[in-house]
């Protein structure tokens, strides 16, 4: 059953009532600023031509808490919209059962999928040939956690506000399975489209993303779709404890078990040269690592 949609009208949209109301709107009117929201296209969108063997995300989905690392049973479901951990720079609120790793892998693979058909048409793909592609083999546990997560991604309801934009959506706006055929047809949110306007993505490779392995896979994955939203061949710096929030920890996580985990996940991801060797965590607790 199709998830209720967020129906946005150009008048909410100026008086800014999904976040922050009418107060938000007069502050930002008193500074001379406003927000803009991209209108919902009549037409197909065509998203960037990125290479094939790459897989993109916006920034707003990659340098925050809205894909972590959640351990298995873990799960937290928000029943009404909560702000998540994210970069000063974006707002972001989240209701729905919280989304994982897998989760993201299989978003990057619809959105690789959307970029081929064009976003806000309608994309047919088979199950077992959708979970050869994000390195999953097929056979009835999978199946079934495909289906899952399909339907975490439909029902999950998101509101985003950046410096560019203010938009409100569904992941995924519709699924149908057609048992007969063991195809899906679903469409991509278009206003998820607007997150990817003046190359506000990153991009990661796909077939390493597929080799990393080890006890801290989910993590090491986490750090490469945050390492790769920032520019290559140039360092980035982040506290470990502000990593650690974005990765989903709690407040009172230890911070010698996440330090642990984050060096064994930076070990891998030296290892398939996401990032450069020079990538370590220092004697201050800084995060340091070089995108290739």
């Amino acid at each position: 059953m199709p998830s209720k949609r967020f129906e946005i009208s150009l008048k909410r949209i100026e008086e800014n009532e999904i976040l922050g109301g009418k107060e938000r709107a007069d502050e930002l009117r008193q500074k001379g600023e406003t927000l803009s929201v991209t209108n919902r296209p009549t037409e197909p969108y065509q998203l960037p031509l990125w290479e094939t063997e790459k897989r993109a995300l916006p920034h707003p989905m990659t340098r925050s808490a809205l894909f972590t690392p959640v351990a298995r049973g873990k799960r937290k479901v928000s029943r009404n919209l909560e702000l998540i951990a994210s970069r000063p720079d974006t707002k972001i609120l989240f209701s729905g059962e919280q989304l994982d790793i897998g989760d993201q892998d299989v978003f990057y693979q619809v959105i690789e999928l959307a970029k081929q058909k064009g976003m806000g048409e309608f994309i047919r793909f088979n199950r077992a040939e959708f979970l050869r592609a994000i390195g999953r083999a097929a056979g009835k546990a999978t199946y079934e956690w495909l289906h899952r997560s399909l339907d975490r991604l439909n029902f999950a309801q998101i509101k985003v506000e950046t410096k560019r934009c203010l938009c409100a959506f569904h992941l995924i706006d519709k699924i149908i399975w057609e048992t007969q055929t063991d195809d899906f047809i679903l469409k991509v949110d278009n206003d998820v489209r607007s997150l990817f306007d003046e190359h506000q993505y990153g991009l990661i490779d796909w077939q390493k993303r597929k080799q990393i392995h080890g006890g801290k896979k989910d993590l090491a994955k986490f750090i490469q779709s945050y390492a790769n939203s920032h520019k290559r061949g140039e360092e980035h710096k982040i506290k470990l404890h502000d990593l650690m929030v974005l990765a989903g920890r709690s407040l009172d996580s230890r911070l010698d078990m996440f330090r642990a985990d984050v060096k064994i996940a930076l070990v891998e991801l030296k290892r398939l040269e996401i990032i450069s060797e020079t990538g370590r965590v220092t004697e201050n607790d800084i995060v340091c690592f070089i995108p290739i």
